[in-house]
């Protein structure tokens, strides 16, 4: 089967996804271009580093979990064990919300005793969207994903990337500070989580309530997915490490000004270009696994399509983003950041690097060998920090985007060569 019939059998799915995707990436543009005029770049600069360590937490634990979760969702419907399936995840969500409630207490022990007490509210602010944001973007969304109910995915994409719009409105109408911009982001979250919760018993009722085994031996699905999911764990303590330690590394040596340009150059080069490999991997991903369960062959056919096209398109956007890449950031922010444009094309070219080989990866998800992937992972991101470490006290913001150049183009040729081997 060609690849355009294999689109074609995807039917409205695309679609939904394309659309939900471009809303969420235009509103998340205008939220960013209208916080950061209210916003000093040293306010916003700290704001992007509380974000960045929220982010470490989603990546290095709901992140691992909605993979595993969302891998066993198939299996365990096709075998008439939902109900062993639900029970496992909820232990494991729990077990989760645990452990960053202590890590937690942890810190904030620490700042009460030995740091500052003004960092303890800051601390509980990142625990809570933490955890609200984990359950919303990494369980809930991976369960719609993998059941392929794309609006429902959608919306929470939708709704979250307009927390930076509401957090504008509030500071707009009171003052420039952090704690206005989280609280709003944690509204929204909330918000989100109650729209989950309804929608998860409607969605999966059907497979509760009729559950029966077809396959009678029972799979102990806790141990299974904790299992699947342990590899992506260290890989995102590394993904982290390389994606978001230039924000501390450049707020060490210089000040929340830098880190205010260079988070603007990163979310409109760098992490605008992961949310389109993001949603190849949203679309393809549950199908690339249930062709799997049928036939490797016709998986690996379909996954080299994805490949090929996206590959295609990162190089038409490349083009673009050299031939207008100021025009693109005064379109996408405040005007103050005009002067950095010049940054813009190398930053997007790091994160298609990175993006292709997020695609790439997905090859190791359809043959359940995601540990695989952790040595690559590793390497460039111990690379990169080094480098970081190296440069951006002489380079600043240059020395940030040279880094992230050199590591991903390891990572991305690693991928490749790991993909050729495995063919062999």
């Amino acid at each position: 089967m060609s690849s355009f019939k294999y689109i074609k059998a995807f039917g409205a799915e695309p679609t939904i996804i394309f659309i939900g995707k471009i809303i969420a990436i235009v509103g998340q543009f205008i939220g960013v271009k209208m916080l950061t005029t209210v916003m000093s770049l040293k306010s916003y600069g700290e704001l992007s580093v509380a974000l960045s360590a929220s982010t470490l937490g989603v990546l290095l634990i709901y992140g691992p979990l909605g993979q595993g979760i969302s891998r066993y969702l198939s299996i365990a419907i096709e075998n008439g064990q939902f109900n062993f399936y639900e029970s496992a995840i909820k232990k494991l969500t729990f077990q989760a919300i645990t452990v960053v409630v202590l890590i937690s207490l942890c810190l904030i022990s620490i700042m009460y005793l030995f740091v500052n007490v003004a960092y303890i509210s800051i601390v509980t602010f990142i625990a809570i969207l933490l955890i609200l944001d984990g359950l919303n973007s990494s369980i809930y969304a991976g369960l719609y994903n993998a059941e392929r109910k794309r609006i429902l995915a959608a919306v929470i994409e939708v709704f979250d990337k307009f927390k930076y719009l509401f957090s504008f409105i509030i500071i707009w109408a009171l003052n420039d500070n952090i704690y206005y911009a989280l609280s709003c982001f944690i509204m929204t979250a909330l918000i989100l989580l109650l729209f989950n919760l309804y929608n998860y018993k409607n969605v999966f009722s059907k497979y509760r309530n009729s559950s029966h085994l077809i396959n009678e031996k029972k799979v102990d699905y806790k141990k299974s997915i904790f299992v699947y999911s342990s590899p992506f764990a260290i890989w995102g303590i590394f993904t982290w490490g390389q994606t978001f330690s230039e924000r501390y590394i450049l707020n060490y040596f210089y000040s929340g000004a830098e880190v205010g340009v260079y988070a603007v150059i990163n979310q409109f080069g760098f992490q605008t270009i992961s949310l389109g490999s993001g949603l190849i991997m949203q679309l393809s991903a549950p199908i690339l696994f249930k062709q799997a369960s049928k036939s490797y062959e016709a998986a690996h056919r379909l996954y080299d399509s994805i490949v090929f096209w996206f590959i295609l398109l990162i190089i038409g956007i490349l083009f673009i983003t050299y031939l207008y890449s100021k025009e693109v950031i005064i379109l996408a922010s405040s005007i103050k950041y005009a002067q950095y444009a010049y940054y813009l094309p190398w930053m997007m070219l790091a994160g298609c690097l990175f993006s292709a080989g997020q695609i790439i990866s997905m090859k190791q998800m359809i043959d359940i060998q995601p540990k695989k992937l952790i040595q690559p992972k590793i390497v460039s991101s111990v690379i990169e920090i080094i480098l970081l470490m190296i440069f951006v006290k002489r380079s600043s913001i240059s020395g940030v985007i040279g880094s992230s150049l050199v590591a991903n183009s390891i990572y991305f040729i690693w991928l490749i060569i790991l993909n050729k081997k495995n063919r062999l």
